[in-house]
């Protein structure tokens, strides 16, 4: 009965063991309940650096410095919403980061078709969305597609590679 303590103001009697239990395990609960919010921050993150990508490809700009804002923002966006950045954190965002690479450079490449058909309604662009790699396999244009992924890629892991040596990574 050494373990044993009365907890006198709600009545009843909890072991130590109990208690340490509960305790020991509201870290692991805490940590595990900040990766959701961490992981919308990266999305939401990731959504903002995209916006730019999809902006300068609009005006004729490949810029990998966009898709670094896309992996940064990305990684800012998880650690402002989860408090932390584990080792989960940069693994899931760089995951986030390059799904939405892809969709912000297929975007991109919808528009572009978009303003050489002319043509802005609603319709036309879910079309174009619905039809892109039927237009870019007759276009030709798949090789410029993947081009400018590698080339932003090429430039995010120049930078991840030279702030790792510095210790910012």
């Amino acid at each position: 009965m050494e373990n044993e303590s009365t907890d006198i103001q709600n009545g009843s009697e909890t072991t130590l063991n109990t208690i340490v239990a509960r305790e020991g395990n509201a870290p692991a609960a805490k940590a595990k309940s900040k990766l959701l919010p961490g992981i919308v921050g990266a999305i939401l993150g990731a959504a903002l650096g995209s916006i730019l990508w999809v902006v300068l490809g609009m005006l004729g700009y490949v810029s990998g410095l966009a898709g670094l804002a896309i992996f940064f923002l990305s990684i800012k966006g998880y650690i402002l919403l989860s408090e932390d950045l584990s080792r989960k954190g940069p693994i899931l965002s760089g995951a986030i980061s390059l799904l939405v690479l892809v969709l912000a450079n297929y975007t991109t490449y919808v528009l572009t078709f978009c303003k050489v058909a002319e043509t802005w309604s609603i319709k036309e662009i879910l079309w174009a969305y619905q039809n892109l790699p039927a237009l870019m396999t007759e276009t030709d244009t798949w090789v410029y597609f993947y081009k400018d992924l590698v080339l932003t890629l090429i430039v995010v892991a120049i930078y991840i590679s030279s702030n790792r040596k510095k210790g910012k990574f």
